[in-house]
């Protein structure tokens, strides 16, 4: 998922986590600025990856979720749907629990006004 900007994203990501949702900002910079490896990318630049790792959500699909850690991982993101387009605006079926398909891009104006500006209803 693809979060408005990065303070939805980390307002969103301590909601989730609040909840013990597993779900993350797992890249929290593109490959090109990690410190350890930034030599190697001798000075390039990659706007597009370091736009997505401030907005990406990541959200847990390994074999160890079982069928209540599933509904509540999709109950929270039906809740979030306001600030995501689902793909194919297929609505809140998109998170049917025996699906992993949980892609999605940003859509500023259906995020609720609480999460915009920084509060958590």
């Amino acid at each position: 998922l693809l979060a408005e900007n990065r303070a939805t994203r980390d307002r969103i990501i301590a909601r989730a986590q609040e909840e013990g949702l597993g779900i993350t900002g797992m890249y929290p910079t593109p490959v090109n600025e990690i410190e350890e490896i930034k030599d190697l990318f001798k000075g390039k630049r990659f706007p597009c990856a370091k736009q997505i790792a401030e907005r990406v959500i990541t959200v847990p699909i390994h074999e160890l979720l079982d069928d209540s850690d599933k509904r509540r991982i999709r109950d929270f993101l039906s809740e979030m749907r306001r600030c995501v387009t689902l793909p194919a605006d297929k609505g809140p079926e998109a998170f049917d629990e025996n699906k992993t398909d949980f892609s999605a891009r940003a859509t500023a104006s259906r995020c609720p006004q609480s999460l915009r500006q920084g509060g958590l209803s």
